[in-house]
C-alpha cells in the first residue's frame, strides 16, 4: 500500500468520498466520450452507435458536444435503468449497478426482473470483503492520517472494530 495502487481500490475508497475515478462506478455516465477518426464523438467508448453520436469535433469543441441533449439523455441511462436490487443493494454508493453495457438481457435480479448487471455477484463479494478496510481508510483520511496505516495490524484491528461497531 503507497507504492502500488490497485484501481478498483482506489476508486473504491474514492467513492466513499464522492469522487468517481472511473466511469464503471460513477452514479452517471458521460464521463468517457470516444471520438472516432473522422471526428466524430460518442457519448461513450463503449456506446459508438449512432443513437449515441454526440457530434463532431471538426464543428464543436468538447464542452459544447458533452452539454449535447444526447449527452444529457445518456448521462441518466445508467441510473435510469437500475434494478430494483441494484436500488436496495449496501453497495450501491460504491458500484451504481456498474456499467450499462454489462447489463444483459437474459440476466435478472433476484426479484426474477431482467436487465442485472451480470458482475452484480462478483461486485457484491469484492466489496463486501473489502468494505470494512475501505470505511477504516477513510476514518484515517477524515482524521488527517494516511490510509496506508491500516496495514500496521494495530491500528487495522481498532478501526475496523469502529466500522463493526457502527454497523
Amino acid at each position: 500500500m503507497g507504492r502500488v495502487f490497485v484501481q478498483d481500490f482506489d476508486a473504491a475508497l474514492g467513492a466513499l468520498f464522492g469522487q468517481y475515478s472511473v466511469c464503471v462506478h460513477a452514479p452517471e455516465c458521460g464521463t468517457n466520450m470516444a471520438l472516432e477518426f473522422n471526428g466524430d464523438v460518442y457519448a461513450c467508448d463503449h456506446w459508438v452507435e449512432p443513437d449515441w453520436l454526440v457530434g463532431n469535433i471538426n464543428d464543436s469543441d468538447f464542452a459544447s458536444l458533452a452539454s449535447t441533449p444526447v449527452m444529457q439523455k445518456f448521462s441518466l441511462k445508467k441510473h435510469a435503468q437500475l434494478s430494483e436490487q441494484c436500488r436496495r443493494c449496501p453497495f450501491l454508493r460504491m458500484c451504481n449497478g456498474g456499467c450499462p453495457k454489462d447489463r444483459f438481457v437474459g440476466v435478472h435480479d433476484g426479484d426474477g426482473k431482467p436487465g442485472q448487471n451480470y458482475l452484480c455477484p462478483g461486485f457484491a463479494r469484492f466489496y463486501g470483503h473489502i468494505r470494512p478496510d475501505m470505511i477504516g481508510m477513510a476514518r484515517l483520511l477524515r482524521a488527517g492520517r494516511a490510509p496506508y496505516e491500516i496495514m500496521d495490524p494495530q491500528v487495522r484491528k481498532k478501526v475496523r472494530a469502529k466500522v463493526q461497531a457502527a454497523q
